[in-house]
């Protein structure tokens, strides 16, 4: 039987997975790609050393979580979540466009 944390590490990655594949499903994605307002959005994650420290990450919960950064961190979403992001993609098909790769992590 799954311990608390370990259950609710479980779930939060599951949510995490259904987010990104929702995302990559979504007949709006192509759009929401090239609204120059999501980009900008976007631009600071867009940086090498990109962290996000938002106070509800922890390290006990979060796949993705880099202790060294002490928040998540684009390279560590990439390498925790990269594959799937590249399985989803496949599955969406020929009209699936790869900005800077999956796995890219900068």
């Amino acid at each position: 039987m799954l311990q608390v944390f370990e259950f609710r590490k479980v779930l939060l990655t599951y949510y995490v997975k259904s987010i990104i594949y929702y995302t990559i499903q979504s007949a709006k994605l192509e759009e929401w790609l090239s609204s120059p307002m999501i980009a900008e959005a976007l631009k600071p994650m867009n940086e090498r050393n990109f962290v996000d420290l938002d106070p509800i990450f922890n390290v006990n919960l979060d796949e993705d979580y880099d202790f060294r950064a002490s928040g998540i961190t684009r390279s560590r979403f990439c390498a925790v979540y990269g594959e799937w992001i590249a399985y989803c993609g496949a599955r969406r098909g020929a009209g699936w466009r790869r900005r800077g790769g999956a796995g890219g992590g900068g």
